[in-house]
């Protein structure tokens, strides 16, 4: 399953200078929600990275044009790198808004986030081109070392609301995610692909990503 392409991590005008990715990781039937995982290295302690993925309508079938798309970030296992996704670029290069991250106490601080205080994930709004919507699109994560660490992280693309992890998000999808609402991490019927915003709990926005998705589907 191929469902969009990246790329390497290109240098900035302004920071530091950041190691080539290596070949992605794509994962399959038995990974949940997610479909892509892409390492990366932030060689420089307090340093920033990029990494630009194309969404391809080749590999995935929008109804409403548009999908909420789940971008998770962790340190590379032995990594002491405390990673944040910063921003996402749109294909012209400006920041998305509406691209956040839903956390517990929303005081936190970006080191607590990048830390692991609260959840490093962040759900942002993508689509094809309105004029060409058979054009590729290009985006770009934007990921920075807090505390002045550095190191290895991998970043995950997922699926938000697809709950059974079958590539498309359906009516069975809404079953699962309601079933398991109200649950926390570590409780029996916690299902962490439901969980669309990684927050660690079930709740009502979980819910209202699967039905935002509803249809959308990943093609192999």
């Amino acid at each position: 399953m191929i469902p969009f392409r990246t790329s390497h991590p290109r240098r900035r005008r302004r920071g530091f200078g950041f190691d080539r990715l290596e070949p992605r990781a794509l994962l399959t039937g038995g990974a949940g929600d997610t479909f892509s995982v892409v390492p990366g290295t932030i060689p420089q302690a307090g340093g920033t990275a990029t990494v630009a993925f194309t969404l391809d309508p080749a590999h995935f079938t929008l109804p409403h044009q548009s999908l909420a798309l789940g971008v998770d970030i962790t340190p590379k296992p032995g990594s002491s790198l405390k990673p944040l996704i910063s921003s996402i670029d749109d294909p012209h290069g400006n920041l998305i808004p509406q691209a956040f991250s839903s956390i517990y106490n929303p005081h936190l601080s970006h080191l607590a986030v990048a830390s692991g205080a609260a959840t490093r994930a962040v759900l942002v709004p993508v689509s094809f081109f309105p004029s060409a919507p058979g054009k590729p699109a290009a985006y770009t994560v934007n990921v920075a070392a807090e505390g002045n660490s550095s190191g290895g992280f991998l970043l995950s693309f997922y699926l938000p609301g697809d709950a059974n992890g079958d590539g498309v998000v359906n009516q069975a999808d809404l079953r699962l995610t309601r079933s398991a609402l109200g649950t926390h991490v570590g409780q029996p019927g916690y299902n962490p692909s439901a969980d669309v915003n990684r927050d660690g709990r079930i709740g009502k926005i979980d819910i209202a990503y699967v039905e935002q998705n509803m249809g959308v589907r990943i093609n192999p």
